[in-house]
Parts: structure tokens; C-alpha cells; sequence
């Protein structure tokens, strides 16, 4: 069984910007072996500038810490909600491990795919697949895919 690593990188501020980064360290961690669980990705039905779904979003985020064996924390910068998921780890004896940009770069490169570029379009500012101009769309069971 894959070890379940929880991923850890700053959200708020440029939501954009973070998404398209959450989907290159979860990227990154698919390559190196491991099931990640990329919580960012809430902000595509979630408004993180409103308090209340920022909320909802953190306490689903932090409800998948226990199931993980590790987390890996990305990025130059340590934010709020960051520090609380760093500090419910410590607290659970959770395995941290701080991964450099230089072991990206490493194992992806620095491209961006396709999918990557497609997200881009999409990502924290549309609550509906019509709104995606085709990006995203409903498969017969309604479950959303890109492209």
C-alpha cells in the first residue's frame, strides 16, 4: 500500500497562483510514489476568502491529517492555516518533511502540462462546469473531469 502524504502549501492570497502550484506538488508527489492528499483543490468549490468556507474547507482538510502517514510541506512561505495543520502533526507524531524546490525541478522539471494549463483557466473562479467554457465537464454518473 502507498504511504498517504498530506500536502502542505499556502493557499490564501493568490488563490490562483497556489492552485497551480498545489497541482505541481501533487504532481511532484505522484511521481515520487506516494497517494497524496491535495486539500487545495477545495478551493475550486469553495470561496477561501469567505471566512465560513474557509472554515469548512480547513476542518475537512485537517479531518484527512489522521489517515495520513506523513505530511510535506511546499513552498517559501508559512501561512496561518498552515502553521494549525503543522502543529496538529506535531501533535499527532505525524512525519513532517519540508520538500525544496530544487527535488521538484528534479523529478518534473519545470513544465506544466496540458492539464495544468487547462486548470488554469478554471481554478478559483468559476462554480459551475458551464462556466468553464468546456474545461470541466459532468461524466453520465456527474462526476466532474477536466477536459
Amino acid at each position: 500500500m502507498k504511504k498517504k502524504v498530506y500536502i502542505c502549501a499556502p493557499l490564501g492570497g493568490n488563490v490562483k497562483e497556489n492552485l497551480k502550484n498545489a497541482v505541481r506538488y501533487t504532481e511532484y508527489a505522484l511521481k515520487a510514489g506516494v497517494s497524496p492528499i491535495t486539500t487545495h483543490f477545495y478551493a475550486l468549490c469553495l470561496d477561501d476568502s469567505i471566512p465560513k468556507e474557509r472554515e469548512i474547507g480547513m476542518s475537512a482538510g485537517q479531518s484527512l491529517l489522521w489517515f495520513c502517514d506523513e505530511m510535506w510541506v511546499f513552498g517559501n512561505e508559512i501561512t496561518t492555516g498552515m502553521q494549525e495543520e503543522i502543529r496538529f502533526c506535531k501533535n499527532m507524531k505525524i512525519r513532517i518533511r519540508k520538500v525544496s524546490d530544487y527535488e521538484i525541478r528534479k523529478l518534473i522539471g519545470d513544465g506544466i502540462n496540458d492539464k495544468k494549463d487547462k486548470l488554469e483557466d478554471c481554478i478559483g473562479y468559476y462554480n459551475t462546469a458551464d462556466d468553464c467554457n468546456g474545461i470541466v465537464s459532468y461524466d453520465d454518473n456527474g462526476s466532474i473531469r477536466l477536459g
